[in-house]
């Protein structure tokens, strides 16, 4: 069947010494991180077959570093956001070893536009500060609120690219920059 390619693809990023990062303040919500290498199995908001698989890999010393690790905004058991933190890997190719890729950002539709994905990415900017070379940020490019949001951070538009889809998995495609600003 071969690889067949999904929409363009914005790739974003920002060196480890350009991170802006707050502690957020959530009104009454909690900020949780949950981090397989020192958590172990993920429960409570964590609870889920994609954090299970993400232990898995984990565990499984898929990762170059033990720095993958999932944050959670919630109301008691209620999920409002959730920000996964991955290293690099076989899907993120363009990486150097010492990078990490913010992914899966979700936030309940009902809580979209309050804030959250932003505190989310000020969370993770205070805990990888001094700790990374740079963070990358992959969007669709009809995603507008989401470039914004990153854009917002100071991050630098790198060029567009693709998600790879071999025999029409995504979930085994890599993303690749198909053109680069330079």
């Amino acid at each position: 069947m071969g690889v067949r390619a999904s929409s363009p693809i914005r790739f974003y990023r920002a060196s480890g010494d350009e991170l802006q990062g707050a502690r957020p303040a959530l009104e009454g919500l909690t900020l949780s991180r949950w981090r397989p290498s020192s958590d172990g199995n993920p429960t409570g908001v964590f609870r889920g077959a994609a954090n299970t698989a993400w232990y898995m890999l984990d565990r499984m010393n898929r990762f170059p570093r033990r720095d993958l690790c999932v944050y959670a905004i919630h109301d008691g058991p209620n999920l409002l956001h959730r920000l996964l933190v991955t290293p690099r890997w076989y899907r993120f190719p363009f990486m150097e070893s010492d990078d990490l890729q913010l992914g899966m950002l979700w936030t309940a539709p009902g809580m979209r536009g309050r804030g959250l994905a932003k505190a989310a990415i000020n969370a993770v900017h205070l805990d990888f500060s001094g700790q990374t070379n740079a963070i990358w940020y992959l969007v669709d490019e009809d995603n507008k609120s989401s470039i914004r949001l990153i854009e917002s951070f100071g991050y630098h538009f790198i060029g567009t690219g693709i998600r790879t889809k071999p025999f029409g998995l995504r979930s085994i495609g890599k993303f690749v920059i198909s053109r680069s600003l330079g």
